[in-house]
């Protein structure tokens, strides 16, 4: 083989390395754009059925971090407990009943006192 032919022969070896890195690049990209995908879909089915609505930096934000295979950080955590109707249920339902525990102490320390000065009454006579 000649020179010419032999550094032709290096430029098609090289061309068709070329050619088939990026098939191989762009099939990495389609599978990458799939799976981004993917896990997109399956966030929006768990945020829709745990009835949760996120404002929109925070659902990006959430998305980003399980794209990139992180654990949801502290912001995220905070803003899904937040939008979450179960937590916020709970929560009204742990205020409520701090306000009943409080109402009832307040009352129970009423009666006391009425007890004692009526006790106290009694014996005094």
């Amino acid at each position: 083989m000649t020179a010419y032919g032999l550094s032709q022969f290096n430029n098609e070896q090289a061309s068709s390395s070329s050619d088939d890195q990026d098939a191989q690049r762009h099939q990495r990209q389609a599978q990458d754009a799939f799976i981004r995908k993917q896990i997109k879909a399956e966030m929006d089915a768990w945020l829709k059925g745990q009835q949760i609505h996120l404002v929109p930096e925070m659902d990006d934000r959430l998305l980003q971090q399980l794209q990139a295979g992180e654990t949801p950080d502290a912001s995220v955590w905070e803003a899904l407990q937040h939008a979450a109707p179960t937590i916020q249920r709970a929560q009204t339902a742990q205020t409520t009943e701090a306000r009943q525990i409080d109402e009832y102490t307040a009352l129970l320390d009423v009666l006391h006192a009425q007890i004692h000065s009526t006790h106290s009454g009694a014996h005094g006579k």
